[in-house]
């Protein structure tokens, strides 16, 4: 996948603007060529998560900058940005995955094709990539899945569920209980379902004008002492 990805970066021209597809490699050799192989002596893979470092990210902006390909870059830096000191390592990934996804033309059929091509782009486990991606959509509110195109877009701009849910707070501890009685009152007939009642006993007498129906009107306790004021 880190192949395809920087491949068909290269090959098309558009994202890669001022360097080419051998620095980012040479980047990636030289940031793990240090680190220890296991006992197995099995070869280290390279991610295209691991790929997307400043460099390569720096050009996929200028990119979407000169009007190529959309704007995804700069909603993840903009995520990013806002929540970099609280996403963890797989959190992050996940999200690099969707970019990456969008960059290549990745067209899963489906969530479960999404999640199993973002766990090999990332190099990690489907269910990690799921568990990151449910606190991507819930928690962090960055992340939703287009049901018409079959994907995930990263939203740059949304607030997070917990500053929604204290913007919600603040405003409700402003509403008063007369306030809350009054909104209760305009709106029980729609919520409780509530209909005028039509008296049977104008069919039962053959009687063929109105006067026989009820019509419904809800009130509250303040309504009641009212129409008892004004009669």
């Amino acid at each position: 996948m880190a192949t395809w990805f920087i491949s068909r970066l290269s090959t098309e021209g558009k994202d890669l603007q001022q360097r080419s597809a051998i620095t980012f490699i040479e980047e990636a050799y030289e940031k793990y060529k240090d680190m220890p192989l296991s006992d197995t002596r099995t070869p280290l893979p390279i991610s295209a998560v691991k790929l997307c470092s400043g460099a390569l990210m720096e050009e996929l902006l200028a990119s979407e900058n000169s009007g190529h390909r959309g704007a995804i870059a700069h909603s993840y830096m903009a995520t990013e940005q806002r929540y970099k000191e609280d996403f963890i390592e797989d959190e992050r990934s996940a999200l690099l995955s969707v970019l990456i996804s969008t960059k290549i033309s990745l067209k899963p059929e489906n969530r479960q094709d999404a999640h199993e091509a973002f766990s090999m782009i990332a190099g990690l486990r489907t269910g990690r990539i799921e568990t990151a991606i449910q606190e991507l959509q819930t928690n962090y509110n960055v992340l939703e899945w287009n049901d018409r195109f079959n994907r995930y877009e990263i939203i740059g701009d949304a607030v997070s569920r917990s500053a929604f849910t204290s913007f919600l707070r603040g405003h409700v501890n402003k509403v008063t209980a007369e306030q809350v009685e009054e909104i209760f009152t305009l709106n029980i007939k729609n919520w409780g379902n509530i209909s005028n009642v039509v008296s049977d006993f104008a069919t039962d007498n053959n009687i063929g004008t109105m006067e026989w129906g009820f019509q419904v009107e809800c009130t509250n306790l303040a309504g009641l002492e009212k129409c008892d004021q004004d009669r």
